[in-house]
């Protein structure tokens, strides 16, 4: 084999690796625009969804289950006209949001990054915030109020037992008076506690 005929070879492999290479490149780039395309549209199903179900009549009652869009890990509700934003420290972007005056109340974490929304018509009892992490599937209680929908977390299993070691389970009624819901009855026909 000639010289210029390596030479020749040596070239058309160098060319062929650039276009291989650019080509995996341009892949990579769109899967991953994709990929983040596909996070905003199941986010905002999501929001669509649950802004949906706020729309119940007047002294309505209703318990709904949930699944957090795949690519999240975590969503936090907030009433951003009550809350404080000093009980944040575990979320301390939700507090600065709230410090800086934004609407948004509906926010999804992931590891990487987190997105928020604007959820009309939904309101919060006392403390005005909750987050549920590492919950792929949850439930929630809505109540129809004149306006807007009160959004409720049942009880857990941790906050049932540690009302009833306090001693404070005859106490939940007064505390949550405001939800219209009967967390000691939940804590004994859930749990077996209070």
């Amino acid at each position: 084999m000639r010289k210029s005929q390596v030479t020749g070879h040596l070239i058309i492999y160098i060319f062929v690796i650039i276009v291989v290479g650019v080509i995996l490149l341009l892949g990579f780039s769109a899967f991953k625009k994709l990929s983040q395309r596909n996070k905003e549209v199941q986010a905002l199903q999501f929001k669509t969804t649950f802004e949906q179900n706020l729309n119940l009549g007047f002294g309505a009652l209703d318990e709904k289950t949930y699944s957090i869009p795949s690519s999240y890990n975590t969503i936090c509700f907030a009433d951003t006209v009550h809350v404080d934003p000093g009980l944040m420290r575990n979320y301390p972007v939700i507090g600065n949001l709230i410090r800086a005056n934004v609407t948004e109340n509906l926010f999804l974490f992931s590891d990487e990054e987190f997105t928020s929304f604007f959820v009309k018509d939904m309101e919060l009892p006392y403390p005005y915030f909750f987050c549920l992490e590492d919950a792929s599937v949850f439930t929630l209680i809505l109540k129809g109020k004149e306006t807007k929908t009160v959004v409720i977390v049942p009880p857990s299993r941790r906050f049932c037992e540690v009302a009833q070691t306090a001693g404070i389970c005859p106490n939940l009624e007064t505390a949550f008076a405001d939800t219209g819901y009967n967390y000691t009855a939940k804590c004994q026909e859930i749990y077996g506690v209070c």
